[in-house]
């Protein structure tokens, strides 16, 4: 009995020794074949390398050897351009062996394969993670790297969003801002990063080293198309519009020379040709322009953009609401407020004057390009705002329109819409529970029928609408009496002004006739811009701030840093008479 139980400890003991004999051989044998595999990885080898690493990956046998077999096998495979065989490795790693040592570089290999795949969101996840404060240079050339590399202004602003402390973001989101045109710029955001990271000195300044000199005289370019030779005063689509706009510019100059401000105006027609204005251009005096008014149409415009650049010379648009006449030039400004300006104000009267715990927020726009762009940037702004999607938006055609308001006038409850993409199934109620609608169409039947379907159902939104309504007639007194609507009017003018009486009559006394619309449009921007040259010289936009300048005809004028007049008076109907209400 005392032999076999002997016999039996021995046969135990031969196997432990053997199972251990064995495990430090195996172990012995990881060891060697992974410095023999991390010699050819130094000499740049990572097939070789890659290759005998493989069986350690296989191994049943767990050593301290594995990890490191697995960081280099990824590396390899990275080396080899093999992104997913090492971003599959590298995660097997971070699960296999989470507490690993070197856990921290494995991370900051996952961010950098992710940044190479333009997953720039979980690259950021793996940085975040890491916590060795030795890889901090490392990940900020990593960060400063890729993210010179994106143009995506959405991408950055979720990751401003999500990591609102990090320099690095912040300044890249700042120079992709200042990328953008003008009018696409976040301005608030832009100055509440810049503040809270210290980041002032990032913004981008294209004037920061310019001096706005003053002058006893100021020469103002004029590039209009004056077609002198052509002008028919019998005929509606005439050029006696800008001859009418250049008679206010005049009468302007000859006020501001009473008040000692001496503008000298140098008229060129344009002909709305890109030739002439280039050859216009090319003139030796045109460099020594302390501003220039225009030109007006879209094929001039990007020439006189560059020669302003190029020549440091502010251009002022009198007429035009697109934003492509600035682009992101620093030198280029609209009179009048864009379209995006219009329906960010709009966005910002409803903000103001809304409970929007309680409001139901529709659109209703129509197929015109301008159309649609108000009403995105109406609801982008909305959306943000109140943290919910828009209640309803609705896209119109004149006809369709029509069709909608035949619903409320007849039996069905229902009608269907064709829109641009799809048809859509509308009831008698769909505008029923709204309180407040933004209607981003200038076009008389779509208003019309609109407004009329509201009364129909007898309800009583806030509308905002535009002024051009009121200009074309498309409303009627009953709807101004009846409806809650408040009007964008850029172009508001108080009548009982006695700036305006004065200028009236000087006109006349100056030209034989009372002034019409362009006229005052040429009066009013020439008084502007000619007291901002005398009080500020020629760069005077470097002296805006959040003042508002009172106009003689129109408002006002307010830029800051903006390229477009951010002064737009919205209107009501109120006691037989319109009232501003902002």
């Amino acid at each position: 009995m005392f032999k076999k139980l002997f016999y039996t400890k021995s046969v135990f003991l031969l196997l432990t020794l053997s199972a251990y004999s064995y495990a430090v051989d195996a172990a012995t044998y990881q060891l060697e074949t992974y410095k023999h595999a991390k010699k050819y990885y130094k000499k740049g080898d990572h097939q070789a390398c890659q290759k005998l690493l493989t069986p350690l990956l296989e191994s049943p046998l767990e050593t301290s050897i594995i990890p490191y077999a697995y960081f280099f096998y990824a590396l390899s495979a990275y080396r080899q351009s093999m992104p997913e065989v090492a971003e599959l490795t590298f995660n097997k790693l971070i699960q296999y062996y989470s507490n690993w040592s070197q856990r921290n570089e494995v991370l900051y290999w996952l961010a950098q394969l992710r940044f190479e795949q333009k997953d720039y969101i979980t690259a950021f996840y793996y940085l975040k993670q890491i916590k060795d404060n030795s890889l901090d240079t490392a990940i900020g050339r990593m960060k400063d790297y890729f993210l010179a590399q994106t143009e995506d202004v959405n991408l950055l602003d979720i990751l401003l969003r999500h990591y609102p402390t990090d320099i690095t973001v912040a300044k890249a989101w700042l120079y992709r801002q200042s990328q953008l045109p003008f009018m696409k710029q976040d301005g608030k955001h832009i100055e509440e990063v810049a503040q809270r990271l210290d980041l002032t000195n990032q913004l981008y300044d294209p004037l920061r080293e310019l001096t706005s000199i003053k002058k006893a005289s100021y020469h103002v370019a004029v590039l209009l198309p004056f077609f002198i030779n052509e002008v028919n005063y019998e005929e509606k689509t005439s050029n006696q519009f800008v001859l009418d706009l250049y008679k206010g510019i005049q009468a302007a100059t000859e006020k501001l020379y009473q008040e000692g401000i001496h503008i000298i105006l140098h008229a060129y027609d344009t002909q709305k040709s890109a030739t002439v204005t280039a050859h216009l251009l090319d003139q030796e005096e045109m460099k020594y322009m302390d501003l220039i008014i225009g030109p007006l149409y879209a094929n001039t415009i990007p020439l006189v953009s560059e020669f302003a650049r190029k020549y440091g010379i502010n251009v002022f648009n009198p007429l035009s609401v697109n934003s492509y006449a600035v682009g992101n030039n620093p030198f280029v400004y609209l009179l009048k407020p864009s379209l995006e300006t219009q329906a960010k104000q709009a966005a910002y009267f409803t903000q103001q004057y809304a409970d929007l715990s309680q409001a139901q927020i529709g659109i209703i726009y129509g197929t015109a390009p301008e159309d649609l762009l108000k009403a995105s940037i109406y609801k982008e702004y909305m959306e943000e705002y109140i943290g919910k999607e828009i209640d309803l938006i609705l896209e119109f055609q004149p006809q369709t329109s029509q069709q909608f308001l035949s619903m409320f006038r007849g039996a069905s409850n229902n009608v269907q819409i064709k829109t641009a993409d799809q048809a859509v199934q509308l009831n008698k109620c769909v505008l029923d529970n709204l309180t407040h609608i933004y209607i981003a169409s200038q076009d008389e039947l779509i208003i019309a029928n609109i407004l009329s379907a509201i009364q129909i159902r007898k309800l009583k939104p806030h509308i905002i609408g535009d002024e051009a309504w009121l200009k074309k007639s498309s409303v009627t007194l009953d709807q101004l009496q009846r409806l809650k609507i408040s009007f964008l009017a850029p172009d508001y003018i108080d009548y009982n002004r006695e700036s305006l009486h004065t200028f009236r009559q000087d006109y006349y006394n100056q030209f034989g006739v009372f002034p019409n619309y362009y006229a005052e449009v040429g009066y009013d921007m020439m008084s502007f811009l000619g007291n901002m040259l005398s009080q500020h010289g020629i760069y005077f936009q470097k002296h805006w701030g959040l003042e508002t300048f009172e106009g003689q005809i129109f408002s006002g004028f307010s830029y800051g840093k903006h390229h477009d007049n951010q002064h737009i008076p919205i209107i009501k109907f109120e006691k037989s008479k319109f009232i501003v209400c902002n």
